[in-house]
């Protein structure tokens, strides 16, 4: 018993000690970037990158918050993209599924390529359990030179409501940004999009960055609508 009680005491002092050191460096910066990046070709197909990052590329803390915390919620979380990964895999108009983690830069992303919207929108539904009918929305629309990404912050909202028991602190909000990235095969002609949203490479491609508090907060329309 008094070994038992030793070993707690050891694991609440580094717990602490993690929570003293690294918590004013996570105030510092952008704790979780969760990314879209969209690529749309011209004949209408694309590829979807769909990634989460905890540390950054170059974060030297992470290695660090690593001897320290318990990461086996990893499993987990990489139990259920698997889990994804291979529904994906799995659907017509899919190609080129690709699953990529890193623990050590707390970093994981799934990608795959599709062939148009119909094979986008099926493979979306059937990864989040569902089967694509006629009259659910399509998250995505992809015609001849017009993309338009439906608003998503209403459903966003609404599953955070689901979870809410499940989460700790909603101040966690104010340390997650979403970012989502567009990218077309020609220069955009015309486009409705929240203001925040800022273009680069001639016009071919566009950026949008918000952190989730915001978006709950303002319920912000993140509806884009481009024609190029």
């Amino acid at each position: 018993m008094s070994t038992l009680k030793s070993y707690i005491l050891k694991f609440k002092i580094r717990k602490s000690l993690l929570i003293i050191i690294i918590a004013p460096l996570l105030l510092l910066q952008s704790c979780i970037e969760i990314v879209e990046e969209v690529t749309i070709n011209k004949d209408r197909s694309g590829r979807i990158a769909l990634s989460v990052n905890a540390g950054g590329n170059n974060n030297p803390f992470m290695a660090f918050v690593n001897q320290f915390a318990d990461m086996s919620f990893m499993d987990e979380v990489s139990a259920n993209v698997m889990q994804v990964n291979d529904i994906l895999k799995s659907q017509d108009g899919i190609s080129n599924v690709r699953y990529t983690e890193s623990r050590r830069k707390g970093q994981v992303e799934l990608s795959f390529d599709f062939e148009n919207k119909k094979a986008l929108n099926n493979a979306l539904y059937a990864a989040g359990g569902y089967e694509k009918t006629f009259f659910q929305p399509k998250l995505y629309k992809i015609k001849k030179n017009k993309f338009v990404r439906k608003n998503t912050t209403a459903w966003m909202i609404k599953l955070i409501e689901q979870e809410k028991e499940n989460i700790p602190d909603e101040a966690i909000f104010d340390l997650i940004k979403i970012k989502s990235v567009y990218h077309f095969p020609g220069k955009a002609r015309c486009i409705s999009a929240p203001k925040n949203v800022v273009s680069s490479d001639k016009g071919r491609t566009f950026t949008s960055s918000n952190y989730l508090s915001d978006l709950i907060d303002k319920k912000t329309n993140t509806r884009i609508k481009i024609k190029y």
